[in-house]
């Protein structure tokens, strides 16, 4: 995915975090804009994010990493769908905030996600899931669309979640919640017979995470 939020309870740390990123894709500094709002980010400051990513870089790609001290309107992050969807091929847009409940599902659903300051296994499982939970169907489509362009990815993804819902599965035994144990048991078998079929066969990426998308509910 071209798109990635990155969030901390230290801003500055997500914002090093995002330059890291663009760094390991090689994006030289000159092709490195930072855009910073004093306010929310609302629609005029979603404009000039329009203009810029379309700017040709100086070498192959480009980033364009925005600081979102106070979060974004409603309106901006429902304008932003499409952008963050299909951005340039050679663009890479990155959101900084200090929490994903700055986001909406619709625009967490569309970016790669990278949660600073816990596990790595919980920086994208944890809070991917909850999307899942409690997006609709056309969010979760939309997420099996995202990550099925990268098949190692997918799998990475897939990798983590385990491990993620692994954990929980023991925990909520070890706190004898007899409910919680059997629907995480539940999510982790669906999750490795996922994981199994996406690493091992040919058979189509994107419905293979659709089904899992709407079987972990």
């Amino acid at each position: 995915m071209q798109s990635v939020i990155i969030v901390s309870k230290d801003l500055e740390q997500a914002f090093q975090k995002a330059l890291g990123y663009a760094s390991g894709k090689k994006i030289g500094k000159f092709d490195i804009e930072i855009l910073e709002f004093e306010k929310a980010m609302g629609i005029p400051d979603v404009r000039i994010l329009k203009e810029r990513i379309f700017l040709k870089p100086m070498g192959k790609e480009k980033a364009v990493i925005m600081k979102l001290l106070n979060g974004a309107t409603t309106e901006a992050q429902n304008a932003l769908l499409k952008i963050l969807e299909e951005p340039p091929l050679s663009c890479n847009i990155v959101l900084v905030a200090e929490s994903i409940e700055a986001f909406l599902p619709t625009v967490i659903s569309r970016c790669r996600l990278l949660k600073i300051g816990t596990a790595k296994n919980d920086e994208k499982s944890a809070s991917d899931l909850s999307i899942f939970e409690n997006g609709g169907v056309e969010e979760k489509f939309i997420a099996a669309q995202n990550l099925s362009k990268d098949r190692d990815e997918a799998i990475d993804w897939l990798e983590d979640a385990i491990i993620f819902v692994k954990k929980k599965t023991e925990d909520d035994l070890k706190r004898g919640a007899e409910r919680e144990t059997h629907e995480s048991a539940r999510r982790l078998r669906i999750l490795m017979d996922t994981y199994l079929i996406a690493k091992n066969t040919n058979a189509n990426l994107r419905l293979t995470l659709e089904n899992l998308f709407l079987g972990l509910d």
